[in-house]
Formats: structure tokens, C-alpha cells, sequence
């Protein structure tokens, strides 16, 4: 049977159970997919925000005041920071609730591929969760670091390993606190096979670590390939708890996200 790979937007978030999905086009606009019960989730990440003032020539200050104005200014109710310590946390809480935005979900990177630096990796991490389950975040997005953000370099089979049983761990103490954990990826765990990307889920707990899908990454890591995308929806859709999506405009990302 030939599968079906023209698929739009609005069928794969139906298809997937998805809340809503937003449309972040521009600072100035988005949309959104009622559920079933008119229940509408609109969120957006911080990178898009980042690229904005990057095609503007310009700068954002993350997590402050004016950024989470401009967030609200757009109808968007959610905000998913990218968050490095908990300090950044503490900063802009306040401002969050001056404009009403939610924080249901955080995003993360975890060094947690060698045994040594996962160790305090997963502490880190636990910390910061502690604290979130205090302030209602039911998602944290745990991207692991690579080995080179610059250079095409590949994790050992032993540092996959390592990776996977950090993030059961993780996702362990996660679910303790009430919160899920959601692996991440980008294109570079799509190399060799995707071996990374697959050994994350095939390699882990199913009840430990669900997928914040971001198909664009899938997409691009799989050399533009919509029949990846759809195979990764068919092989872990059960997993899928968040869903990252971008638009490419002149090789710009821009970037929202939704959660079930």
C-alpha cells in the first residue's frame, strides 16, 4: 500500500490527539486548532524570538520583561523558556504572571553522555524540577548535548548507552515530581542511521521518557524527507506528549510549540 505523505498540518495534529498548534508566522500574529472540548493551547519557545532579532539586526533579551510583552501582545498564552540554571528561572516568574502567560513546559540540554558529567547533569536537572513542579510546569524538554554544535562528531555506541540509562533516570524522577520528560533532538541524531535518535527511544523506558517531536529536525536531519517524518509518527506516536513547529523561511526557523 503506498503511504500517504502530503499530509496537512491540521490532519497530522488531529491525527496525533494534539490540543492545538500555533502558527508563530511573526511577532504580530498567530493561529490555533480548537480541540474537541474548545480547550485552545498556544505557546511559544524562546528560539523563535532569537531569530527574529537576528533577521531585525537586533537583540532580545531572553525571558525579560519586553520579550514575554511582545509574547502577549500576540494572543500566544504560553511561553516554553530555554532555561540553563535556575536563577534564569527565578527571574521571570513575576513576569510571567504580570501578563498572564502560562509555563507549562521548560527546555533543557543535558550533558549526560559520558557517566562523570551525567552524574551532574542529572542533579542539575532534578533541581531545576523540583522547583518547576512548584510553579505548574507538567513538561520538561531535555535536549542532550552533542558531542560538537560545530563539527560532525558521533557519540560511541558506550555514550548512547550512557545517554539512554541518564534519561531513564531523569524521566524516573521526573514522574516522582509529577512532571514528563520529553526527548528532544536535532538534525546531527539523525546521522548514521538516525542510530541516535532511535537508540534514545528503542533504549529507554516508554513510561519514563516520551518524544517532543519536532518534525522540521526529522525533516531536515532525513535529507528533506516527509516518508521520515511519517515513519517516526507510525514507529513512537504513542510517545509524542509535545510537538515543536517551525516554518523555514530563506533558511530561518521560526518556531511554536503545542502539548497534548
Amino acid at each position: 500500500m503506498k503511504q500517504k505523505v502530503a499530509m496537512s498540518r491540521r490532519e497530522s495534529i488531529s491525527a496525533l490527539g494534539v490540543v492545538a498548534v500555533t502558527g508563530c508566522l511573526n511577532p504580530s500574529g498567530a493561529a490555533a486548532v480548537e480541540s474537541s472540548n474548545n480547550d485552545v493551547v498556544i505557546g511559544t519557545t524562546t528560539w523563535p524570538w532569537m531569530t527574529f532579532a537576528e533577521r531585525d539586526e537586533s537583540e532580545v533579551d531572553q525571558h525579560s520583561e519586553s520579550l514575554l510583552s511582545d509574547i502577549k501582545s500576540t494572543g500566544i498564552r504560553g511561553y516554553e523558556p530555554i532555561l540553563e540554571d535556575i536563577s534564569q528561572l527565578e527571574a521571570i516568574v513575576s513576569i510571567l504572571q504580570q501578563h498572564r502567560l502560562s509555563m507549562k513546559s521548560v527546555y533543557l540540554e543535558a550533558d549526560i553522555y559520558e557517566s562523570d558529567r551525567a552524574a551532574l547533569g542529572i542533579r542539575k536537572a532534578v533541581s531545576l524540577a523540583k522547583r518547576l513542579s512548584v510553579l505548574g510546569v507538567k513538561i520538561i524538554v531535555i535536549n542532550p548535548a552533542p558531542i560538537s554544535w560545530e563539527e560532525p562528531r558521533d557519540k560511541s555506541d558506550r555514550q548512547l548507552q550512557t545517554q539512554a540509562s541518564a534519561l531513564n533516570r531523569l524521566g524516573e524522577q521526573f514522574k516522582q515530581l509529577g512532571i514528563t520528560l520529553a526527548y528532544h533532538n536535532h538534525a546531527m541524531e539523525l546521522r548514521q542511521g538516525a542510530r541516535e535518535f532511535h537508540h534514545m527511544l528503542t533504549g529507554t523506558d516508554p513510561d519514563m521518557v516520551k518524544l517532543c517531536l519536532d518534525a522540521h529536525w526529522v525533516f531536515r536531519g532525513c535529507g528533506d524527507s516527509e516518508v521520515a517524518v511519517f515513519d517516526v509518527l507510525t514507529n513512537y506516536h504513542r510517545r509524542i506528549v509535545e510537538l515543536h513547529l517551525r516554518q523555514s523561511s530563506n533558511g530561518v526557523w521560526n518556531e511554536s510549540f503545542s502539548m497534548e
